[in-house]
């Protein structure tokens, strides 16, 4: 079975973001937590909106496959 590597952009400060992580964290699903730092606009920096061009968050990504 393929071994997932999941990753999830969020911060604090977003609705969203809170409510994934909790599902996350009450399903003890391994996943690397990224914080975003919005306040720096780091959601509309290059890296992130090659990753997912909408520039919104939460992101949630599993390798090359992305969900916002």
């Amino acid at each position: 079975m393929k071994q997932s590597n999941l990753t999830l952009h969020w911060t604090i400060v977003s609705q969203p973001g809170r409510a994934v992580k909790t599902i996350i964290d009450m399903g003890k699903i391994p996943c690397t937590l990224v914080e975003v730092d919005i306040f720096r606009r780091d959601q509309r920096k290059k890296d992130y909106l090659e990753m997912y061009p909408v520039g919104k968050i939460p992101v949630f990504r599993d390798g090359e496959f992305t969900v916002g």
